[in-house]
Order: structure tokens, then C-alpha cells, then sequence
């Protein structure tokens, strides 16, 4: 029977995008190197029947797959058109996003492949589930190693011998066991890039509805967003291409909406007569579409839109290795902050590239989202890994030194100038005090409640004693046979919880101990 057509070396990309840029990249290659190869790339853009016929066809050296067709040739062809048993190497690139997958499964394609294949693992971003997983597929050359029968001895005697076996078995361990190259620059984020944060919480963030909340926020981002095409870091009219990352669909199609209704017009811009063209790109769309979108960011301006910024929104998943054609993007917008690190490495990786310069703008809202990204920022800012915890002890003054953080203020018309960030911390400087004074006040008036409470409560104990009255928390029933008055017994917990409660103190204090004035008289919980 004739042998199944075979490549030489398979590559796994996570995404259609992905695993297609690769194949043009060996195309390239394949053309300057001097020793020409043929390259496929196989995804669930493609029919599998056409997958099948130029796998027979053309016997290519080196076979670009998405997990999905992979599954598909191991599981679902029954023809069995490709024989992993002769394929030499296997690389898996953005390995931490492939090992995520449901149709990549380790163990069955182990199963076809030889003992001789050889195994790559390639990633920008190495988590420790990712290490734990690549660990476990290090270990699974165990039981391998001792199906590989040893070399015989100079006699001619099969297995050679214990010593030859055990060397055999050593030397197998060696060769099966995976090397790990780390970069210098794994974790981090190109030293050449520019980093600007800003901060949309409002004052009244704490008091917001979560509805509020994240119509407030989209709002304010939008604005930053706008505010910076229009006079910021992204009106440089050399910055024609500008890719904005959402963490969601939703999120896309709303500030497409917003940044349409915002778009400049003017008839210098041609066609629409609008500055910007925005389009948004994720997986809802069809397939026509999404070819079409990303073929006019890509291409070079034609003649109407010679005036024009390209503004393309989409989700983390278009962050995964692509290159954008080639060309230099010296500006994204995260205009959701990352999820964590690794989102956050994968989408800061598409500018920067190649040692040119690039530049972030991420905007943030909520204590928490702006704490995580101070963090961030400061160690990509200093060209440290983003698993550190900060190594700076003032954290605020190591940003008032390098001036990369922004307060943004959308009733301050320039937000940016130092005058204006000056007068946004001295009213943030304000509100805190305000804040401070305010809590003080709830403290005076709650202690104040409290007093006129344990008061009347004594007032009617002391009237009831004197009818002699027996009330319900009485622990003794009244002793009419000695002076036939009631018994005063207990003395009702609420009381007793207001008494010690109301704790009198003269000089009123804040959280911190310090005094913020005094209240003669006047009854402060201090907890």
C-alpha cells in the first residue's frame, strides 16, 4: 500500500488569523532562502475536503493547523490522509492559549506520533498552569522510554547488556526531555514603548448603581478615547492605524456607536466627510466581513481615505501573535483594562515591535482596576517582569516622577496641561477632607441618638421602679410579702448595649487618630 502523504513539520496556531500569517511568513522564507519548501495552512476557513486533496497533492513540507481541522484529520477522516507517525517535528505556538483548547488533546496525538518526533513549545506568555501542563507532557516520556529496546553490544548480543541498557535508557532521558529557553524578554514589555493611564473613576463612584457605574464609565472612556484623537497622543496624523481592545463584544459595539456619532466631519477628509474610519472586529462577525475589515486596515490609504485614521476595535483574541500585516502600529488603546498580566503582555506585544518605538493609552475605573494598573504599568515602565509586586515602597512618587499617570476631569477642558492635573489633586485633596468631615458628622450624630436613647430608656427604668412596675426582662417577680414593691432585676440588654455604646470623649477623631476638632459633651463610638 502506498505510504500516506506526511509533511515534515506541522505548526499549531489558536486561530484562523493566526495560523494564516504564519504560512505567509514561511511563504517568505521558503522564497529567500535559497531551498524552496511548500507550506499549508489548514483551517476551519477552508474545506476539509480541500485540506485532503492538497495534503495528497502537493506533499507539502510544513502544514500550518488550528486545533479544530487537527482533531478533525485524528478523528473524523476517514481516509486517514495524514500520517503523523512520519512527521518529524511538531511546534506549538501561543502554546498557553492552545493548551486551553477543548479539540488539542496531548495524549492522543502522542499516541500516532513517533518516538523520534521532535516537540516545540513557543510563548510570549508563560503562566503556571501552562508550565504545570508542559511538565506533565515531560513526564509522560516515562513509560515511552521503556518500550525503546537498547543498542546491542560489540558481541552482537541484543539489549547489550545491563549497563549498555541503562545507558541507553539515559541517554533516551536526555534526548526526551524538554529544554526550556527563556528570553530576556519574557514578561516584559518593550522598554521603547510609552505609556499614558488614565483614570475615569468619578467622586461618586461608591454610590453608583452598578448600572450607573458602567454607563459612567463607558461615557468617560469614550471621551478620554476622543479627546486624545482630537488633541492627545493619537492626532498625529502619522498614526493612521489605531487598534483599541474591548474585553467584549458588547463593549465594541457601543463605543463604535459613540465614536461615530462624535466623528469630526469635514470636507477635507473626503467620501463620508468623517475624520475617522471605525470599524469593529470580532468573532460575531461573518466571514465576508471580517476578510473585508481586516483586508482595508491592512492595506495602504487609497484616495479617500487619504486623510483619514483607521480606528479598529476589537477583542483580546485578535491580540494573539498578529502582526497587523507587517506594519508598525505606534499606538493601542486598551480602552477595558486586561483582564490579568497575560492579556494584558498580549495586547502591549502589538506595539513596540521589532525595536521601534510604540506607546499604550489604557483606561481604568474602579479603586481596584486602577491599583492592579498602577502596578502593572510601573514594572513595564521599568522594564521588569509583570509577576512582580512593585518594588517601589512609594508607589504614588515613583508616578509624580515619571508623570505617567493621568487624573482625568471631563469638566477640565485640558485635562493634560500640569496647571490642570495641579487643580485636579488639589480638588481630589478636597473632596478627601470633605469625606473626612462628613463621616465626622454621621459619628457626632449617631453618638448623639444614642445619648437621647439611653436617656429615655433610664427615665422610664427610674419611673417603673417607682410604680413598681414588673416589666418582661425582670429576672425576679415583684416581693410583695417584704415591701410590696417590685424588684428592679435586670436592666434591659438594649440598654445595656447603648450604655456601652455611647462611650463619651471630648475631642473627636478620625480613622487615622488623627484629631479633626473636638465636641465637649458629645458622644463619639471610637471602634
Amino acid at each position: 500500500a502506498l505510504a500516506q502523504p506526511a509533511p515534515k513539520i506541522i505548526v499549531m496556531a489558536p486561530t484562523t488569523d493566526l495560523a494564516q500569517q504564519i504560512q505567509k511568513v514561511a511563504d517568505v522564507v521558503s522564497s529567500r532562502s535559497g531551498r524552496p519548501f511548500v507550506s499549508l495552512a489548514f483551517t476551519g476557513g477552508s474545506r476539509a475536503c480541500w485540506n485532503r486533496q492538497a495534503l495528497s497533492k502537493n506533499t507539502p513540507d510544513l502544514v500550518v493547523m488550528t486545533p479544530g481541522r487537527l482533531a478533525y484529520f485524528l478523528d473524523q477522516d476517514a481516509k486517514n490522509s495524514l500520517d503523523l507517525g512520519r512527521c518529524r517535528a511538531m511546534v506549538f505556538d501561543e502554546v498557553d492559549v492552545l493548551l486551553q483548547d477543548e479539540f488539542l488533546e496531548i495524549p492522543k496525538i502522542r499516541s500516532r506520533a513517533s518516538m523520534e518526533m521532535q516537540w516545540a513549545f513557543v510563548t510570549a506568555t508563560l503562566d503556571q498552569t501552562t508550565r504545570d501542563e508542559l511538565q506533565s507532557f515531560d513526564r509522560l516520556s516515562a513509560p515511552d522510554l521503556q518500550q525503546m529496546p537498547a543498542a546491542p553490544d560489540k558481541a552482537g548480543r541484543a539489549g547489550g547488556g545491563k549497563k549498555a541498557a541503562k545507558k541507553a535508557d539515559e541517554k533516551a532521558e536526555v534526548d526526551r526531555s524538554l529544554v526550556w529557553r527563556k528570553g530576556a524578554g519574557l514578561h516584559k514589555v518593550s522598554p521603547l514603548c510609552e505609556h499614558v493611564l488614565v483614570d475615569v473613576t468619578p467622586d461618586n463612584f461608591n454610590i453608583l448603581t452598578t448600572e450607573e457605574r458602567y454607563e459612567t464609565a463607558m461615557r468617560d472612556k469614550a471621551l478620554v478615547l476622543v479627546w486624545h484623537l482630537k488633541n492627545g497622543v493619537l492626532k498625529d496624523m502619522k498614526d493612521d492605524r489605531i487598534v483599541v481592545f474591548c474585553n467584549s463584544i458588547k463593549h465594541c459595539q457601543q463605543l463604535e456607536e459613540i465614536l461615530d456619532k462624535l466623528n469630526p466631519k469635514s470636507k477635507m477628509y473626503g467620501g463620508d466627510g468623517k475624520q475617522w474610519k471605525v470599524s469593529s472586529l470580532h468573532s460575531s462577525r461573518s466571514r465576508e466581513v471580517y476578510l473585508r475589515i481586516m483586508d482595508d486596515f491592512n492595506e495602504e490609504k487609497v484616495a479617500e481615505d487619504l486623510m483619514k485614521k483607521k480606528i479598529l476595535l476589537c477583542t483580546d483574541r485578535f491580540s494573539r501573535g498578529i502582526d497587523w500585516a507587517g506594519r508598525r502600529l505606534n499606538w493601542i488603546v486598551l480602552l477595558d483594562w486586561p483582564r490579568d498580566a497575560t492579556e494584558y503582555l498580549r495586547q502591549a506585544g502589538r506595539t513596540a515591535r521589532g525595536g521601534m518605538p510604540g506607546g499604550i493609552l489604557a483606561t481604568t475605573c474602579g479603586k481596584k482596576e486602577f491599583n492592579m494598573a498602577k502596578l502593572v504599568t510601573a514594572a513595564a515602565i521599568r522594564n521588569v517582569r509583570l509577576q512582580s509586586t512593585g518594588e517601589d515602597a512609594d508607589i504614588e512618587a515613583f508616578f509624580a516622577k515619571h508623570g505617567a499617570l493621568e487624573k482625568f476631569d471631563p469638566n477640565v477642558k485640558n485635562w493634560r496641561s500640569v496647571e490642570a492635573r495641579a487643580r485636579i489633586f488639589e480638588e481630589d485633596e478636597a473632596g478627601k477632607q470633605r469625606r473626612l468631615h462628613k463621616e465626622a458628622r454621621e459619628k457626632v450624630a449617631a453618638s448623639r441618638a444614642a445619648k437621647v436613647q439611653v436617656e429615655e430608656a433610664n427615665q422610664r427604668a427610674l419611673e417603673e421602679e417607682e410604680d413598681g412596675m414588673w416589666m418582661p426582662w425582670h429576672d425576679t417577680e415583684p416581693d410583695d410579702e417584704e415591701d410590696g414593691k417590685g424588684g428592679r432585676g435586670d436592666v434591659d440588654p438594649e440598654v445595656d448595649r447603648l450604655r456601652e455604646d455611647a462611650i463619651w470623649d471630648e475631642e473627636l477623631l478620625d480613622d487615622d487618630g488623627e484629631i479633626l476638632g473636638t465636641a465637649p459633651g458629645v458622644g463619639v463610638v471610637l471602634k
